[in-house]
């Protein structure tokens, strides 16, 4: 007997295990992570973006959730130079790795450059206007982030893996 949508029960989203839902992320094993550092550090093609922005504006424009970000650069009509940001984005692939804190919260994208080359001044200003004025974003190779990235890596976060080049 079906029951009554007005007395169904709704699932607690902190019931289900290593899975938020509505970020469609998980929480990868170590040996996962540590495959995937391996991955991205043996590749000389990978360059990293920095984005750091105060918390609350990440709360209040994304909702909290880091896909919502990641969405809004692949699917964003905002353009520069007449080039709206889902062309300048459409072939990204790679990973990123987040981190909140109560002050900030930093998200570091890193990114193949040997399937799309992505001019950096360009990506800076897109994250840049995406993100928000008082944002911080800094691009460079991955072994300037290495020591930040690793540290994330270490403790519980999120880890959102995007792209052909590093679906498992």
């Amino acid at each position: 007997m079906p029951v009554p949508t007005n007395q169904r029960h709704k699932p607690n989203i902190r019931s289900i295990p290593s899975f938020n839902k509505a970020a469609k992320s998980r929480k990868m094993p170590h040996p996962q992570d540590k495959f995937l550092m391996e991955q991205l550090i043996s590749n000389p093609d990978i360059m990293v973006a920095k984005i750091v922005l105060p918390t609350r504006q990440f709360l209040t424009k994304f909702g909290g959730y880091y896909g919502s970000f990641f969405k809004e650069i692949k699917n964003s009509l905002q353009s520069l130079d007449g080039i709206p940001n889902r062309t300048f984005f459409r072939s990204l692939t790679g990973a990123y790795f987040s981190l909140m804190q109560p002050e900030f919260t930093e998200i570091y994208l890193a990114y193949d450059t040997g399937y799309t080359r992505i001019n950096t001044i360009s990506l800076r200003i897109r994250l840049k206007k995406i993100a928000g004025h008082n944002s911080i974003v800094e691009t460079g190779k991955i072994e300037d982030f290495e020591a930040s990235i690793n540290q994330i890596v270490n403790i519980d976060r999120k880890v959102q893996v995007f792209g052909k080049l590093y679906k498992s």
